[in-house]
């Protein structure tokens, strides 16, 4: 049996825009880094046996570093609460939300298009973003305040069965087709 009171959906950031600099960046750094190392050590200090080690100090900084370069967005809806998580690399337990807001709260949950206005006038003091592609069709953004009565906007992909629980939570939802 489903539970029709809950919602998940979860999304990979494309390689696009900050994203694809960030990348390229994160790759210049592990080849200055390497270099760096070989010049000083070889040729500085004439002690090309440490070279060696190398390799393990690459592996060690892709490991700690190359997963920043490619998030994975998931955003749920339980139990009357939307929760934002942003996760790097494949550890998913333990992850502390980065938004989360009762959606019977939220001043208006409606699309992005339709709210730039609004969004201009409500002065978000945060954005968080869900949102894998600036080509990313059927995005939605709720307004909301947080537990320190700051204002907030939340952009996030939504499915028409997201529409439909949200919908059921906030009156003030603008509901329109969505592709998925």
């Amino acid at each position: 049996m489903e539970d029709f009171n809950t919602y998940e959906y979860a999304a990979e950031q494309k390689i696009e825009g900050k994203f694809k600099a960030l990348r390229i960046l994160v790759l210049l750094g592990y080849f200055l880094f390497a270099a760096a190392y070989a010049i000083i050590f070889a040729a500085i200090l004439k002690i090309p046996q440490v070279i060696a080690v190398l390799p393990i100090f690459i592996w060690m900084l892709v490991f700690f570093t190359w997963k920043y370069t490619k998030p994975d967005y998931r955003y749920s809806i339980e139990r009357g609460d939307m929760t934002f998580i942003v996760v790097y690399g494949k550890r998913k337990k333990g992850k502390k939300p980065t938004c989360s807001f009762k959606v019977s709260s939220a001043s208006l949950i409606a699309p992005k298009a339709d709210l730039t206005d609004a969004i201009r006038e409500w002065h978000p003091k945060h954005v968080y973003s869900a949102v894998p592609s600036v080509k990313s069709t059927d995005v939605y953004a709720a307004l909301f305040t947080n537990e320190s009565d700051e204002s907030c906007v939340f952009y996030f992909i939504a499915t028409a069965q997201a529409l439909k629980l949200l919908r059921f939570l906030n009156s003030k939802t603008v509901v329109t087709s969505t592709a998925c």
